[in-house]
């Protein structure tokens, strides 16, 4: 994979968004959503620029798939302020590549932190590729991590009867460039499955997601939640019926409505 020389000020990002009306809630809020579309906007921008958009190159025989993602929310915009998203690629192993990232309000404030890993997948394959040393140039020297790493997945363990759940069929709508179902799709699919009764007294500022498979036009999908005592964190599983298959596990802490 060939790159250009990089240069220090490239290896950030930041790239200005104003919150549209579709994309908030009843309280006139961005959701988690909208926050996690801008995340996987910038990810794909910045590796265009870089040179790693896999996606764009003509024979385009690999991609990225993200793994997992991780959200911390200090506080939510509303409905027409415009927000400052930034990403760097924050590190790599062999076959892991992660890239975090920041969004600030006009004045500087920091409202929200992400992190996230990524994998190379073959097409043909379907196999993890080996993340390119050359990623390593594009790393800033200077910048840290926007947040620790997430707790690990083993702790996520749906109980048998959960708290509540919800079925889905797959729309066109929720197919992406990649010709299956948009990552923040399973997220909306996770949270859509909460008690009104939960969510309508309750603010969301923790997600931990970890992607399992894929899924694609006309599946049934089912969406698990569960409440974790003392009723402060939940657990929810997104999943395939017709062969068992896990596609999404998450954690979420909430916090109440004053």
């Amino acid at each position: 994979m060939q790159i250009k020389p990089i240069l220090e000020q490239d290896k950030i990002m930041t790239v200005p968004f104003t919150v549209r009306s579709y994309e908030s809630d009843a309280s006139r809020r961005a959701t988690i959503q909208t926050l996690c579309n801008y995340f996987q906007e910038m990810a794909w921008l910045h590796a265009a620029h870089l040179g790693f958009a896999l996606a764009d190159q003509e024979d385009c025989t690999k991609i990225w798939m993200l793994l997992q993602i991780q959200v911390r929310m200090r506080r939510y915009p509303l409905w027409g302020d415009t927000v400052h998203v930034s990403t760097w690629p924050s590190g790599k192993n062999r076959l892991y590549a992660y890239r975090d990232f920041e969004v600030r309000d006009d004045q500087g404030e920091c409202l929200a932190t992400a992190t996230s890993s990524w994998i190379i997948i073959d097409l043909k394959r379907r196999r993890p590729q080996r993340i390119p040393d050359t990623l390593d140039l594009c790393i800033p020297r200077e910048k840290p991590r926007a947040a620790p790493p997430a707790p690990a997945e083993a702790r996520i363990k749906m109980p048998e009867s959960p708290d509540a759940q919800a079925e889905f069929q797959v729309r066109l709508s929720d197919i992406d460039v990649n010709n299956h179902v948009n990552n923040v799709n399973f997220i909306e699919w996770a949270i859509e499955a909460a008690p009104a009764s939960w969510r309508n007294t309750r603010q969301l500022t923790e997600l931990d997601v970890f992607f399992k498979a894929e899924s694609n036009y006309g599946e049934r999908i089912v969406s698990q939640f569960a409440i974790v005592q003392p009723l402060e964190s939940a657990l929810h599983c997104v999943c395939r019926p017709a062969d068992s298959k896990i596609l999404m596990l998450a954690r979420t802490t909430w916090k109440p409505i004053p």
